[in-house]
């Protein structure tokens, strides 16, 4: 009789731990979305810029914390082409670094060549293997052509 509570008591007990990791499991994915959305570039997303053009953004709200700085402060910040996919990229490979994130939770980088759609990723924290993206899109169109008169032809030479 006693080895059978043993049992069902051992069953239980794993029943228990499994039901424990899952949750726990459940709450890391909240606590690394949650920091994911912290690193997000908010300015940048819906903008336009011209190619070549300084693109200065920051991390809301990074600035006034301390824990935000030793955290995020140099992770390296990705330009990726098209908008944000759902799927996370396993590598930087083809990508262009566009800057690494200031103490201050600030980022500056040229807007991207060729014209299009682009979007920033990282690895939301050092040692991710994922990047992620941490801005919507934005787009990069190319410089205006110069205004004014047109130079007069070159005349002939003799």
């Amino acid at each position: 009789m006693d080895a059978a509570i043993g049992r069902r008591y051992g069953r239980s007990m794993r029943v228990r731990l499994g039901v424990a990791a899952v949750l726990a499991g459940i709450s890391l994915g909240i606590v690394v979305q949650a920091a994911t959305a912290k690193m997000f570039f908010q300015s940048v997303g819906g903008a336009t810029f011209v190619e070549g053009q300084v693109v200065r953004t920051e991390i809301m709200g990074c600035r006034e914390n301390d824990a935000c700085a030793r955290v995020l402060g140099g992770i390296r910040v990705f330009v990726a082409p098209g908008p944000p996919s759902p799927r996370a990229r396993r590598s930087s490979r083809g990508l262009r670094a566009a800057g690494r994130v200031t103490p201050r939770g600030e980022l500056v980088f040229r807007a991207p060549r060729p014209p299009g759609t682009w979007h920033l990723v990282a690895r939301p924290f050092r040692g991710a293997r994922e990047l992620l993206a941490v801005s919507a899109a934005f787009r990069v169109r190319a410089p205006a052509p110069p205004r004014g008169p047109l130079p007069p032809p070159p005349g002939p030479s003799g």
